[in-house]
């Protein structure tokens, strides 16, 4: 008996049915993350620990620039960026743009930390 003949014994409607399943619900489960942009996203500067700056992305539709701490911040409904830093390296610059709740990023010679909050419409306060 050849292995194809072998296989094909082995394997059922319900058995490919199982796989194809399987292989389809791995794919959902790591391109979720990738698909459509988060709504309420609310944006919070920091400067030495302390919020100087705050926006409401979705309200944002020309966009808007923040001067912080020796750097620029440009903020739209599409997202954040650091868009120049007085500081030597410029990482901060070359870090791109933040799109997602919990996205931080900061200029550490300059003091100045982004992040962007929320994700969904719900407010929790704990005491």
């Amino acid at each position: 008996m050849s292995t194809d003949k072998k296989l094909t014994k082995t394997l059922k409607k319900g058995d490919l049915f199982i796989i194809v399943t399987v292989i389809a619900i791995t794919l959902v489960w790591f391109l979720a993350p990738f698909s459509g942009r988060e709504d309420n996203l609310k944006l919070v500067i920091y400067l030495d620990g302390e919020a100087v700056e705050t926006a409401q992305l979705s309200t944002l539709t020309e966009g808007k620039s923040f001067y912080v701490g020796g750097c620029e911040i440009y903020a739209d409904s599409e997202g954040v960026k650091f868009v120049s830093s007085v500081c030597s390296d410029s990482l901060c610059v070359k870090r791109g743009t933040m799109t997602r709740a919990g996205d931080t990023m900061a200029c550490v010679p300059e003091r100045v930390v982004v992040s962007l909050k929320g994700g969904s419409s719900t407010h929790i306060e704990t005491y």
